[in-house]
């Protein structure tokens, strides 16, 4: 223990104050802990008060849990007495935040201790478990324990549970410190300046100078942990702990801080949030368990109710809510606590709403630091320590609701007169060593989405929320015109990953604009990007984008260009239509509208591709001549326009109309052409598509093998471009070929069930009725009738609904073929060749 005799006249002020700050206690939640007024704590800590009374003395004692000698100490200063030297009693020494004590030999009066001989207890971490961080605390043991490493910094966001994880790593290397661990929370300091001086008086140091000299005289030899709480807002004081940690060669250092503090030596820790369950999880109580976040939420929600359990009924919400958090241990934990108040379900509900993140988690416990008990307090701690040009960066970027490229950023959030890109890359930079938002592994970066709401309501407080909302719209019209083209040419991958980028945008664009009631923008962002909603699966959103932006009615007729985005609007309306089943007569209607609205603006192209895409309508209404008349309208369009890409297209949907009408010679040419300008423009989901026909043309001529090696090239191009639909188009080609040809039934089965079970996930409504035949031909044909009438049932169901006239025929003939009594006899019916 230490004893301050020379200074006993203002001592107890000094001390009260000292042990305060090292319980981690503010002056405000001493009153409240203690039921002594702040004022005459704060006047007891700054000299005003040299003594205190009785009751005054027992309360804080109570409070701050002195015992033995320092109890004794703290009640001679109290009555304004100096420390007794008999029984070695002497000022109490600092108590860590779990009532650590340093002690040492007394100095004699006026003496300066440079180097009391301190030895510091183990730091007991706080009454909750660590979940889901075991993993995290053994390797950052692992790295304090090498001989090599001098300081660790644990990094992370705000309440990912850096000091929680600090804490129990300091329990676990403790013992290896013959000396101790020095636990110091650093938001007590008021400024980097005053880092050194906090630092002696916490390692129990009598402060004379208060500089790094003396500092290193304090811990001197001993083998010591320091550990460093909240370094963030003291980062200037980084070159001040570097150079004492040279000085100390028995010193170790473990860092919580939300950026590294870029010292030689340093060993960065990033922690992350916690792992959250995939979405639409089972409900599945212990299966969801094992997720470190959903535990973490079950452990905090039944500590405030008792009776409340994760079960089977509310598990796949409780995934939810912490998907919805982003595995942010504080927001699971705040979120947790509201089971008090709500359901499970409410509580999902609500954080599901704009902002409702920052307004539900503000209930976090009592004796946490301010900073933790609301979600907002948090965050706004964080971008506090962000200079003023990223904070409005932040701020910007908050209006991109998911992820966001260097580009985007610097095109949607650069200043006003667009010119200082340097400044958004440097400010992306520093946000991300603050751990505000992440890097991803494609370039793009993501915020934690209560980051991006508290960001949002900063833009709005800035007064800058509507002109940084038409900066990103430009963006994504921009973006949107320009995938158009690439979509449909040789650059189809590239744009295909970009336009993911753009997945989350796109719906929030839409939504701006038409609220803003302008329908022409609308109609024009969703027809552009038609194909890239076809090609990763998004049919149904597609849809639904395409009839609420066409539904606000017509453009104007003088005008060219509203015209032409709402021709090919329609055109793409339609399309995506014909892929789910949309009723014939409603699918060529809107064909036939884009094509009124072409031939207005004297557009050949955009006429020549509707006119083929109207054919390929027709040829599945049942009605081929009409079909081949409207190809060769087609083609002559688009020979005129002397656009290669629509006459390939052309020429793609009427070999196939050939195959499915049994002409095949004619087929052959007119897909070999098609697969030769499609290569020629590098069109590789075309090309995929020809590759298709082509196998589907080899099978229709008993040429099995080649079919498939033909399906295998069409499917290697779909992966390639991620295009499930396509990649299962073509497995169900080449179910069909490995079926006709009779080599492998098991295998055609399998390969049939697995585009079956994809189409129906997919939505796609053609691939169902070509399964479900081929898989009742194979009942059939090993004689389980049963099996095989159920499955042409489906089958005649499925395509009457359709109203696909050759799909019924070839399930009837199914039917029959189970019915009757004799074996059954191959007929052209029953084996003919359906499209995916």
């Amino acid at each position: 223990m230490l004893a301050h005799a020379q200074d006993h006249d203002a001592g107890f002020g000094r001390l009260l104050q000292r042990v305060r700050r090292a319980a981690r206690l503010t002056q405000e939640e001493l009153a409240e802990r203690s039921g002594v007024a702040v004022r005459t704590i704060s006047d007891i800590e700054r000299g005003k008060v040299r003594t205190a009374q009785r009751e005054t003395a027992r309360r804080l004692v109570t409070a701050l849990r002195l015992t033995g000698p320092d109890q004794t100490a703290f009640e001679e200063a109290a009555r304004g007495r100096p420390p007794t030297d008999a029984g070695g009693a002497g000022a109490p020494a600092p108590s860590g935040p779990a009532g650590t004590t340093s002690e040492g030999a007394d100095t004699a009066p006026g003496a300066v201790a440079a180097s009391p001989p301190v030895t510091f207890r183990q730091v007991h971490p706080p009454p909750t478990p660590l979940i889901g961080r075991e993993n995290e605390s053994r390797a950052v043991v692992g790295t304090l324990s090498r001989p090599d490493v001098r300081i660790v910094t644990l990094t992370g966001t705000g309440g990912v549970g850096k000091t929680r994880v600090a804490l129990a790593v300091a329990e676990a290397v403790g013992a290896d410190f013959a000396d101790g661990v020095c636990d110091v929370d650093l938001t007590l300091v008021s400024g980097s300046a005053d880092v050194v001086t906090h630092l002696i008086g916490a390692a129990g140091g009598e402060i004379r100078r208060g500089d790094v000299a003396e500092l290193a005289d304090v811990l001197g030899q001993r083998r010591l942990l320091l550990l460093l709480d909240n370094f963030e807002h003291v980062l200037p004081a980084a070159p001040a702990v570097a150079a004492v940690l040279a000085r100390c060669p028995n010193l170790k250092l473990l860092v919580t801080s939300r950026v590294a503090l870029h010292i030689r030596g340093e060993h960065e820790y990033r922690l992350d949030p916690l792992p959250v369950p995939d979405a639409d999880p089972p409900s599945d109580a212990a299966l969801l368990a094992r997720s470190a976040s959903v535990r973490l939420f079950a452990w905090h929600a039944s500590a405030r109710r008792s009776d409340w359990r994760l079960t089977d009924a509310n598990a796949a919400t409780v995934a939810r809510i912490c998907r919805l958090l982003d595995g942010v241990p504080l927001a699971i934990e705040l979120a947790a606590v509201r089971v008090g108040l709500f359901p499970v379900d409410v509580i999902a509900q609500r954080l599901d709403r704009r902002l409702g993140r920052i307004q539900l988690l503000t209930a976090g416990p009592r004796d946490a630091p301010d900073r933790q008990r609301t979600l907002a307090a948090a965050i706004g701690w964080s971008v506090g320590l962000l200079p003023p040009p990223a904070q409005r960066l932040l701020a910007r970027l908050s209006v991109f609701p998911a992820r966001y490229t260097v580009e985007a950023a610097e095109l949607v959030c650069a200043g006003d007169d667009g010119r200082p890109a340097v400044d958004v890359l440097e400010g992306l930079a520093v946000i991300g060593d603050h751990h505000l938002h992440r890097s991803l592994a494609d370039g793009r970066f993501a915020m934690y989405e209560a980051v991006r709401e508290f960001a949002a309501e900063r833009l709005r407080e800035l007064g800058e929320e509507e002109a940084i909302a038409a900066r990103h719209t430009g963006y994504v019209v921009a973006e949107a015109e320009q995938a158009a083209i690439g979509l449909a040419g040789a650059e189809q991958e590239h744009w295909l990953e970009r336009m993911e980028g753009l997945r989350y945008d796109l719906p929030v664009v839409l939504a701006r604009v038409r609220s803003a009631g302008d329908p022409e923008t609308a109609v024009q962002i969703a027809g552009a990007v038609w194909r890239f909603w076809y090609g990763r699966g998004a049919i149904a959103d597609g849809r639904r984008w395409l009839d609420e932006a066409l539904a606000a009615g017509d453009p104007d007729p003088t005008d060219p260009t509203p015209a032409r985005h709402r021709a090919r609007a329609l055109n793409a309306a339609a399309a995506l239509g014909h892929y789910v089943g949309l009723d014939h007569a409603e699918v060529a209607a809107r064909y036939r509208a884009a094509t009124v609205l072409w031939r207005r603006a004297g557009d050949d192209v955009g006429l020549a591709g509707t006119l083929s895409n109207l054919a390929m309508s027709q040829q599945y209404a049942n009605d081929p001549e009409a079909a081949r008349r409207t190809y060769d309208e087609a083609l002559v369009a688009a020979r005129r326009a002397g656009d290669e890409r629509v006459v390939a297209t052309a020429l793609l949907n009427l070999g196939i109309l050939l195959v499915q009408q049994g002409e095949p010679d004619p087929a052959g040419p007119a897909l070999d052409e098609s697969l030769r300008l499609f290569q020629r423009a590098g069109n590789v989901r075309a090309t995929a598509d020809v590759y298709t026909a082509q196998a589907l043309l080899a099978t229709a001529t008993c040429r099995y093998a080649r079919a498939e090696r033909l399906a295998e090239r069409s499917r290697e191009l779909f992966l390639r471009l991620q295009d499930e639909l396509g990649d299962t188009e073509s497995l169900l080609v080449i179910a069909q070929a490995v079926e006709l040809s009779g080599t492998d039934d098991a295998r055609a089965r399998k390969l049939y069930e697995t585009g079956l079970e994809t189409c129906r996930r997919l939505g796609d409504v053609w691939g169902p009725g070509l399964a479900l035949v081929g898989l009742g031909r194979l009942a059939l044909r090993r004689a389980d009738r049963a099996a095989a009438a159920e499955l042409a049932d489906a089958a005649l169901a499925h395509y009457r609904s359709l109203g696909f006239q050759t799909g019924v025929r070839i399930a009837a003939a199914l039917r029959a073929a189970v019915e009757s009594t004799d074996d059954p006899v191959p007929s052209t019916d029953l084996y003919a060749l359906l499209p995916p």
